[in-house]
């Protein structure tokens, strides 16, 4: 197989990854990528790709940070499980997370999220940023940490 990473990986003995029939086991999560062998010989490209994300995700966990900004917007809790938010909202918001989501929260304003699954993550990421639509003009909302956002510009006398 030819050589997917850019940086040469040393089996440290925790991580096991398998190929049996059409699908891969990486760690201990199961990724179905092809059924047909037509489909790698046209998908080669996407094959290694997705490979090369998950044996990463097993040595280096991928983070996103998200910023809470605006009065509003803060995290109240993270507990075993479910994290509370509060997002401008007349009451607060439980989230369920996910078992593979590791969540800590360093500050009120900001939450920093951990998984070896880097599509799964972005996943989480985009339904926690849609709980609140952002605000153009104030520019109050949930952004992931280095996002810019340009403030529309208001009425004029």
């Amino acid at each position: 197989m030819k050589n997917i990473c850019k940086y040469k990986i040393q089996n440290s003995g925790g991580i096991r990854y398998f190929r049996k029939k059409d699908s891969i086991y990486i760690g201990e999560s199961l990724t179905k990528l092809f059924k047909k062998k037509e489909s790698f010989s046209c998908n080669k490209n996407t094959y290694y790709r997705i490979l090369q994300h998950k044996i990463f995700g097993e040595y280096l966990s991928y983070v996103v940070r998200l910023r809470f900004v605006g009065v509003g917007f803060r995290v109240e809790a993270v507990s075993d499980g479910i994290v509370t938010l509060k997002l401008g909202y007349s009451h607060l918001l439980n989230i369920k997370l996910p078992r593979s989501i590791e969540v800590v929260s360093p500050k009120r304003t900001a939450l920093v999220l951990r998984s070896s699954d880097l599509q799964y993550l972005k996943k989480y990421v985009n339904l926690l940023c849609s709980l609140k639509k952002r605000d153009s003009y104030k520019g109050k909302g949930i952004y992931k940490k280095n996002e810019k956002f340009f403030l529309k510009v208001g009425k004029k006398k």
